[in-house]
């Protein structure tokens, strides 16, 4: 059961991945990856979720790799344990931003 927490935030982030690239959510919805720039129009909106999509994969992996190098080779240091958490924490605040620099990227503003 330990071991199960400690892959729940990559197991998230590959089932959030597989809906926002297998399933995603119809333009204007209240689910799926939903920031003020993505709203904008409806191919903001497909390639907000594409792009929400590919972060939760490669996120999730990335975190799925390094808990199991911190579990196999480090399972009793804590300052690992809350360095992880920290990384974790941090790949779920940097969602939103990274996938609206890829939106304003891709659609940039005309002013």
């Amino acid at each position: 059961m330990e071991l199960l927490g400690s892959y729940i935030i990559p197991i998230l982030y590959i089932y959030f991945a597989f809906r926002y690239l297998r399933r995603p959510a119809a333009y204007g919805d209240r689910e799926g990856f939903s920031s003020g720039r993505a709203k904008e129009s409806e191919e903001t909106w497909s390639f907000a979720q594409r792009a929400a999509g590919v972060y939760c994969v490669c996120a999730g992996i990335a975190l799925a790799v390094m808990t199991y190098a911190m579990t196999e080779y480090a399972p009793e240091n804590q300052t690992l344990f809350w360095l992880r958490v920290g990384i974790e924490v941090a790949s779920i605040a940097l969602l939103i931003p990274a996938v609206n620099t890829a939106i304003n990227l891709k659609f940039p503003k005309n002013q």
